[in-house]
């Protein structure tokens, strides 16, 4: 998969590309399935 654009390595840029990885992620936080999650950069 490409990404439309280019992430900036000096400001330690990740994306993540594979769309499953996200439930993957939040699932282990153990939140309820109707909470809302987000994610905050450092």
């Amino acid at each position: 998969m490409s990404l439309p654009f280019r992430p900036k390595r000096s400001l330690g840029q990740n994306f993540l590309q594979d769309p499953n990885m996200a439930e993957k992620i939040v699932g282990t936080l153990g939140a309820p399935s109707d909470a809302h999650v987000v994610e905050i950069g450092a």
